[in-house]
């Protein structure tokens, strides 16, 4: 299983399952949320939400 869904799993022979994330949409939180903490704005305890993640099933992990 993959980490991250690269067009190398996805033509990789046999294709190689993966996790698909979203690093854009993290980095922007995390940037966000240090924003926030600099600026003073943030509440305390506040946590930078993270995008959710899916499972790409690929032949890798299908039966043979």
């Amino acid at each position: 299983v993959s980490w991250d869904d690269s067009l190398i799993a996805e033509v990789a022979s046999p294709s190689i399952t993966a996790l698909a994330r979203e690093p854009f949409a993290m980095g922007r939180s995390g940037g966000d949320l240090l924003v926030r903490r600099i600026e003073g704005t943030a509440s305390r305890g506040e946590r930078m939400q993270t995008a959710p993640a899916g499972l790409v099933p690929r032949a890798s992990t299908a039966r043979p």
